[in-house]
């Protein structure tokens, strides 16, 4: 894979980093549900958005001052159950993506991989790592060239 560096590498490493935390992010968070009104059996509403739901208890947060209240399901009307029933999941902790045993708690990627700069031809400079090469249109620190190599190998070593 080869990428093209030109001008400032502090765009571009944030661009990669905004890639693998928006790749990381394609499904829906708690943070995200809405202010809704909630009915409990006595006909009683409240604005709140639902921030945690445990047993038989749900959490709101309060619109009109942000304070967090505890009701029980069974106290709200049917669609308010419901509700809360498609979305409980959200509150749940989440499980092992991969088995015991199989995610490190600190991640050591190599360092000692070899960076070769392949090619300075025509103001283009290509610089090659054991998985990825880049281009540059300046010629860069050798300090800096291995600060990316160690971005991308480490990457790669994670994925």
């Amino acid at each position: 894979m080869i990428g093209n560096f030109h001008g400032d590498w502090r765009l571009w490493t944030w661009k990669g980093l905004a890639v693998l935390w928006l790749g990381s992010t394609g499904v829906a968070l708690a943070e995200d549900l809405p202010f809704r009104d909630w009915t409990d059996l006595g006909n009683h509403q409240i604005r709140a958005v639902m921030v945690g739901v445990e047993s038989e208890v749900v959490r709101l947060r309060l619109l009109f001052d942000g304070k967090v209240i505890e009701m029980p399901v069974a106290n709200l009307i049917p669609a308010d159950r419901e509700y809360i029933a498609a979305r409980k999941e959200l509150f749940e902790p989440a499980g092992e993506a991969i088995p015991s045993g199989g995610w490190p708690k600190e991640l050591n990627p190599p360092d000692d991989f070899p960076v070769n700069e392949v090619s300075s031809s025509g103001g283009e400079f290509i610089y090659q790592t054991p998985h990825f090469g880049f281009r540059a249109d300046v010629k860069l620190a050798p300090s800096l060239i291995r600060q990316y190599a160690q971005i991308f190998e480490a990457t790669h070593f994670v994925i």
